[in-house]
């Protein structure tokens, strides 16, 4: 067991010498409405969020993009996962989803709630 949990944070370790490269930001359209957002440095934040927040140890976060989809064909998170990544997401950037359909909209891919996040982050 304990080779496990070091094996574990010696995959999660080089996550974070990378994280520099990760932090120069630039611009990329979203995929739920194809807007431009300034968002390399939050997709980073996101993909880390969602693989911490569902355990995902298994996964690199520095190998997902804006694409990579939650549910079917990506990361496969069940509703229960979902709900860990909505309730993550809220409480990190101070952001609430107030419904079902924004949920829905946004919560698809890891670009999409990047874009949700750097939305609502602008209104408050």
């Amino acid at each position: 067991m304990r080779r496990i949990g070091l094996t574990s944070f010696l995959t999660i370790k080089p996550f974070w010498g990378k994280k520099k490269a990760m932090i120069e930001a630039t611009t990329t359209t979203t995929p739920t409405t194809g807007t431009p957002v300034q968002t390399t440095s939050l997709i980073g934040e996101i993909a880390a969020l969602v693989v911490g927040a569902v355990n995902l140890h298994h996964v690199d976060p520095t190998t997902l993009t804006a694409e990579t989809s939650l549910r079917d064909g990506g990361l496969e998170l069940d509703s229960v996962d979902m709900l860990e990544v909505i309730v993550a997401v809220e409480q990190k950037f101070g952001v609430k989803v107030a419904n079902a359909e924004t949920g829905k909209k946004y919560f698809r891919t890891i670009g999409g709630i990047a874009e949700f996040v750097a939305a609502n982050r602008a209104s408050a």
